[in-house]
């Protein structure tokens, strides 16, 4: 064989061995690609799945607050509507006619046991106040006052009966309970 024959076998060969190897290499990478696809498709069914989780328990957190939410601005008109009503008890007191004002009067002021000192009243109650309290107390108006009336003894002790701070303040948490059973809130 010549050389040259020798060379022509040597290419065939190594043309037939690039062959296998090309072969070789286009079934790994069709391997690899197979595991890539099937590894890609087992990620994304896992993603899909915390994704679906994740969306469930966004909705359920954003159910809750809803919830939550609406209950808070329920509770608040009830609130506004509870405290409207005490305004209007208020200012329903304060606008009774005098012979009703003054039955008001006297209930209160009979519960005060020292009957001596200075009765601070609203300017437009003064001379109601005077006729129905007697004369062991001034009777002086002060502007602040709208309905009521607040009590200084002359031994020093004030007893506030306004109806502002009975009804805001002394009273306010039985008044609440009593309207928000009448409006049935609970």
């Amino acid at each position: 064989m010549a050389l040259q024959d020798i060379l022509k076998k040597i290419l065939a060969d190594a043309d037939t061995e690039i062959e296998n190897l090309q072969k070789q290499a286009e079934k790994a990478k069709r391997g690899l690609d197979e595991v890539a696809e099937k590894k890609e498709k087992k990620e994304l069914t896992v993603l899909e799945k915390h994704t679906e989780e994740a969306l469930a328990s966004i909705e359920t957190k954003i159910k809750s607050m809803g919830r939550r939410e609406k209950a808070k601005i329920v509770l608040q008109k009830k609130r506004e509507i509870v405290e409207g009503l005490l305004c209007k008890l208020q200012k329903h007191l304060e606008s009774l006619e005098d012979a009703a004002y003054a039955k008001v009067i006297k209930a209160l002021f009979a519960e005060i046991p020292d009957k001596e000192g200075v009765l601070l009243v609203p300017k437009n109650r003064v001379s109601v106040t005077q006729k129905n309290i007697g004369e062991s107390v001034t009777v002086k108006p002060k502007e602040d006052i709208t309905g009521g009336f607040i009590f200084k003894s002359k031994k020093g002790g004030v007893i506030d009966n306004s109806f502002q701070n009975l009804i805001h303040g002394e009273f306010r948490s039985q008044l609440e309970i009593y309207f928000t059973e009448q409006l049935k809130f609970i």
